[in-house]
């Protein structure tokens, strides 16, 4: 049995935008483990990158008083060509448990052509924060509306104040140069993977989850998070004008990128499936009209993805898709909707899966079906948030997914 496990796995994305070279740069990731083990690994990702990431030093543990070197084949850092991915060596750490904060501290010397990082919504289940190692603190040569200060740097800033283009991007969580943080755990542990679109990407529910399973399955599950804002299942990302370069970070379709972000570095018992809404949206929100998936078309998708799971010995939950009333507006809604409401029929009668879980129907107003609940809305008509997370999470049957 592999004992290796990722308490902590998101993909990388790749923004299109060369957001330029940044320099010295401290990295603090606070990661809840949801195992108890005492030896880590890390996986060090610079996909994507036009540039070298140099790292000077990886340290982690349980406190920041008392961290672990963490070496790359023997050497305290690492230069990673662009595209290159490496694990660094097994590292013993003081012992952590389920619940408990697991820090990981990356000094980069520089990081060249940025263009990905990691990135999320929701910040109760890991956190990051930056510092500048420099006096005068090197930030991304390209951006001029943030320029270097003549003062040591001697204070943690968030994501914003590494990058300013993102700061009006969700108050967005990120990290640079890591998407995987695997624990080695003595106990039976069973891997779950949510893979989908924002609303897993965002954390919410996974957040939300992540908490129901810890409180009734301490140290017996790892959940990965396998979601990219703007994912489609049936088409790849949504190449619209107005979107710039930017339209790769919506990534290639789900059906195409599933067995790669989801079984490549670890093999899950159990997967969530919560892909549509931009399936059913983007088509004609970027007037893409010949990209406007049937229902057929949709759940054919969705019956491959069951059939790949199953061949590889895995569990596939599906969900149905949440209301987008944030496009009622538009003239397009009603065919949107339809489109909507009969995957989520198809859904809620199939039985390819192993069971399915009603998103729709854990947000939704009662009164108004075709909408959220207020309280369960993050604030644009589309996204769950904290609260819709939780009523997602709640909706979730522990014991199917833990089977």
């Amino acid at each position: 049995m592999n004992n290796w496990k990722s308490v902590w796995h998101y993909q990388m994305i790749g923004f299109g935008t060369n957001f330029g070279k940044i320099g010295r740069l401290r990295q603090h990731l606070m990661i809840l483990s949801s195992v108890r083990a005492d030896r880590l690994r890390l996986k060090l990702d610079n996909r994507t990158n036009l540039g070298q990431m140099k790292i000077e030093s990886i340290r982690a543990g349980v406190s920041m008083d008392h961290l672990s070197r963490v070496s790359v084949e023997g050497a305290d850092g690492a230069v990673l060509e662009p595209d290159e991915i490496r694990w660094t060596d097994e590292t013993a750490i003081d012992p952590v448990l389920p619940g408990q904060a697991l820090h990981i501290v990356i000094d980069f010397e520089s990081l060249e052509g940025v263009r990905a990082f990691v990135q999320t919504t929701s910040n109760r289940n890991w956190n990051s924060e930056f510092m500048w190692l420099d006096q005068q603190a090197n930030q991304p040569e390209n951006q001029q509306a943030n320029q270097p200060s003549a003062e040591p740097s001697a204070k943690w800033m968030d994501f914003s104040g590494v990058l300013p283009a993102m700061a009006g991007i969700n108050k967005p969580t990120a990290a640079f140069g890591i998407s995987q943080t695997d624990l080695w755990t003595d106990e039976s542990v069973r891997t779950i993977a949510l893979f989908g679109d924002s609303i897993t990407h965002m954390s919410f529910y996974y957040d939300a989850l992540f908490d129901r399973l810890l409180k009734a399955y301490p140290g017996k599950f790892v959940l990965e998070n396998a979601g990219i804002g703007g994912n489609r299942l049936c088409y790849d990302a949504s190449k619209a004008p107005n979107m710039g370069e930017n339209y790769i970070i919506f990534g290639p379709a789900g059906y195409g990128r599933y067995p790669d972000d989801v079984f490549s570095d670890f093999k899950p018992d159990a997967v969530i499936i919560l892909e549509g809404v931009n399936d059913v949206t983007h088509c004609w929100q970027f007037d893409l009209m010949d990209e406007i998936p049937t229902t057929e078309l949709f759940c054919g998708r969705l019956a491959e993805i069951a059939a790949y799971t199953h061949e590889k010995g895995s569990k596939v939950f599906y969900a149905t898709i949440c209301p987008e009333s944030a496009f009622a507006e538009f003239d397009w809604y009603d065919a949107s909707e339809q489109l909507r409401t009969g995957i989520n029929d198809w859904i809620r009668k199939q039985n390819l899966a192993d069971g399915w879980f009603d998103f729709d129907l854990a947000v939704r107003d009662p009164k108004c079906p075709s909408r959220m609940k207020p309280e369960c809305n993050f604030g644009d008509g589309l996204h769950p948030g904290t609260e819709g997370g939780r009523a997602m999470a709640a909706s979730v049957d522990l014991c199917a997914l833990m089977a």
